[in-house]
């Protein structure tokens, strides 16, 4: 299981995070990590179960309080009453602090005895923009975004997206139209490391896992794509695995 720690910041605040380390009896040698930002509903059950299937995998895994600058420790169940609390958290929220914050993050982990160095961001909705903005503005070594929020601010900073990125979007989306995923490349520049996918029948909140709009379908490909992405740029987390003892 996991736990909450804290994250410094420059300003020699903190804040919350969740934390998912590998089991250590099927994993030996330095990880990769990555950070997760999950969805306005922030580090609740569902974010911290995301977490731990990263670190099941091998992969140190964080999920920092997205609005702790705001209203820290807000941690949201799947509501109607929560669901307008979290927009309005929202729509309060300093971007820009947030990816500074999301760097604070990145490097904590690097610093790790058991890390290897590498990390990457992974983001669910307003998680997913800010996944986006990290890799324009952060120092993260991949990105992947899955249906982030409100995209379309920012096709200008498109072609400054300086990492590996991969960003998922759902064809039935009423939240984040498929369309964004074109336009997005047409504001690529050559070389860029940048793979747009639109999941076939697959609506907003597509890997919600457990809860609705859950679709397995759409799911699995998206999660086969990110992992493939992660081996490439963070290292392959199944390496290093420790054997069981046949005695």
């Amino acid at each position: 299981m996991g736990s909450f720690i804290r994250i410094p910041v420059a300003d020699g605040q903190s804040y919350e995070a969740w934390l998912e380390t590998p089991p250590a009896e099927r994993f030996a040698g330095p990880r990769p990590a990555v950070v997760i930002l999950p969805e306005i509903y922030n580090v609740n059950e569902w974010a911290r179960g995301v977490a731990r299937r990263y670190a099941e995998q091998g992969y140190l895994a964080l999920v920092p309080d997205l609005f702790w600058r705001l209203e820290p420790g807000r941690y949201l169940p799947y509501t109607p009453e929560a669901q307008q609390e979290g927009r309005a958290l929202y729509a309060r929220l300093d971007v820009e602090a947030s990816v500074r914050d999301i760097d604070s993050a990145l490097t904590w982990l690097r610093g790790r005895s058991d890390a290897n160095g590498k990390a990457g961001v992974i983001g669910f909705c307003l998680g997913g923009q800010l996944a986006f903005l990290s890799g324009v503005e952060g120092t993260p070594d991949a990105i992947v975004s899955y249906y982030g929020t409100d995209l379309q601010k920012f096709l200008d900073r498109v072609p400054r997206l300086r990492v590996p990125a991969l960003l998922h979007f759902g064809e039935r989306d009423t939240r984040v139209p498929p369309s964004i995923a074109s336009e997005i490349e047409q504001h690529k520049t050559g070389g860029q490391d940048l793979i747009t996918v639109v999941h076939p029948d697959a609506p907003h909140g597509f890997s919600r896992n457990g809860y609705v709009p859950f679709n397995a379908i759409a799911d699995a490909a998206a999660q086969t794509q990110t992992l493939a992405l992660l081996t490439r740029t963070l290292g392959d987390a199944s390496a290093n695995t420790s054997t069981p003892s046949r005695n």
